[in-house]
């Protein structure tokens, strides 16, 4: 699946509530508006609404497109891809851009790059055709899923006044550079590679960016548990037996929640990218 939505260019996320990170899903977009708790309000709810055996499409106030769905019935994991858009971005999507947010002529020139980066997916069933086949594969006893079409342009939900932050590119170049840093960690915990997988984690540690939290611990403790998910996903690309993934995750996860320091934990998750990737070592 992975490999798949590598191709079409498009993000794709597994998330574990309640714990995650939701800058994840618009590449931090709304991360770099005014009141961005308010903005990723509506689609935390979302999120907690969803239903098993649905696909969820939504396309948001900007244009920008996702779909969300529960893979499993007995799980609370979400899967999420996007966000892309329908069609290539022209001057009319930006004009309409410009009358439903009130962006200013200015606000959307620092805009332009962010959206023309964004994949153009112009036929949905393409993605679902591939997800059918997934859940078909990890879930033979699935039922069909449905297709729900959540239109959230038209809500009122937020009286809003859209202004891009002041550090808007430094937020987006930041978030880049820390998920080109995670990809290769990844790749080496896929390979058994600990030492390096280390050696490159220790170049993007949590103080290297910018809380996302009053709570400096709680943010560290969201960001333990989407790494958690990340190395188990990354050991299982390489066929380490999903037995032992789940028994050392749950084991990390259960860590993670009991620590008080941010040394704490920070040790953890190196321990968490040594034993993930030995299991590569040890089961090949």
């Amino acid at each position: 699946m992975i490999y798949f939505f590598s191709l079409l260019k498009t993000d794709f996320y597994i998330l574990t509530p309640p714990h995650y990170d939701i800058t994840l899903l618009d590449r931090v977009f709304r991360n770099g508006l005014t009141e961005s708790d308010n903005h990723y309000r509506g689609m935390r709810l979302h999120l907690e609404k969803l239903e098993t055996n649905t696909f969820y499409f939504v396309q948001d106030k900007y244009f920008m497109n996702y779909i969300s769905f529960l893979p499993y019935s007995d799980s609370s994991e979400i899967m999420t891809v996007g966000p892309y858009l329908l069609s290539p971005c022209d001057e009319k999507m930006f004009k309409d851009l410009i009358k439903s947010t009130s962006i200013t002529q200015s606000e959307l020139y620092q805009l332009k790059g962010f959206y023309y980066n964004l994949p153009v997916i112009s036929n949905n069933l393409v993605i679902i055709s591939a997800l059918n086949n997934v859940i078909s594969y990890i879930n033979p006893d699935s039922a069909p899923f449905q297709i729900i079409d959540v239109n959230k342009k038209t809500e009122q939900t937020i009286p809003e006044i859209f202004h891009l932050s002041t550090d808007l590119e430094v937020k987006i170049q930041t978030v880049e550079k820390r998920y080109q840093l995670e990809n290769q960690v990844l790749d080496l915990i896929a390979t058994g590679d600990s030492q390096k997988a280390l050696e490159i984690y220790r170049k993007f540690t949590i103080g290297s960016f910018p809380s996302r939290y009053k709570d400096g611990l709680r943010d560290l403790k969201n960001h333990a548990y989407t790494a958690n998910t990340l190395f188990r996903k990354a050991a299982k690309r390489n066929a380490v037996h999903p037995f032992y993934l789940d028994q050392l995750s749950f084991e990390i996860a259960q860590a993670i929640e009991q620590k008080t320091t941010k040394d704490q934990l920070l040790y953890l998750l190196e321990n968490a990218i040594r034993n993930t990737a030995t299991w590569y070592k040890i089961t090949h």
